[in-house]
């Protein structure tokens, strides 16, 4: 295990140097502050997402609503957070589970958000995306972490999901760009499908 990791550390970067790893919204009330509807409710109701709600490039539950205000217990004021393409993370399991949200929801504590520091790096978000749902990124997790907290109930924090190696891109040299495009096409693709077979 030693010898994979230095390895791939010689060749990548903390996830927590190149992405925001953000913890995100307790309400304190979830019964009285998440809600579903089936039409969109007025403010100050946003979309909202939990752990449960997502899969490996998939999201379960769409018609959620979080009562976002400074009655929350634990209420990130920065909307930045939330109101940008993101990876949502589980907080929890045997595995890295993550998907994409593109429509700005706003995740709940059992989610993590996590988007690239620099605005202007070249790496698709689905690349990233890609790595961190590998069997590779959670064999590693459970070298660092998981294997800590053998359980019923293991938890990942911010500071061990931020030790994942992230391969760096070197966009000059073909070979490198084709294997990022081929990992982020293919990423695009499960997307696309994996809610369709789940369904």
């Amino acid at each position: 295990t030693r010898l994979i990791l230095d390895k791939m550390e010689g060749a990548a970067d903390p996830l927590s140097v190149v992405a925001h790893i953000r913890q995100c919204i307790k309400t304190g009330n979830d019964t009285e502050y998440v809600k579903e509807y089936s039409i969109d409710p007025p403010k100050p109701w946003v979309r909202t997402l939990r752990g449960k709600d997502i899969g490996r490039y998939s999201t379960a539950t769409i018609n959620l609503y979080l009562k976002y205000g400074s009655w929350l217990a634990r209420n990130w004021m920065n909307r930045t957070f939330y109101e940008r393409p993101k990876i949502a993370i589980r907080e929890t399991g045997s595995r890295i589970t993550a998907t994409l949200d593109t429509e700005n929801r706003y995740f709940l504590s059992s989610l993590y958000s996590i988007y690239w520091r620099d605005e202007l790096d070249p790496r698709d978000l689905n690349y990233l995306l890609g790595l961190l749902n590998s069997s590779l990124a959670t064999f590693i997790l459970h070298a660092v972490v998981l294997g800590l907290t053998e359980g019923a109930f293991t938890k990942a924090r911010t500071n061990q999901l931020g030790r994942l190696p992230i391969k760096r891109i070197n966009f000059s040299d073909p070979a490198e760009k084709a294997l990022h495009n081929r990992v982020a096409g293919l990423v695009e693709k499960m997307l696309a499908l994996t809610p369709k077979l789940r369904g």
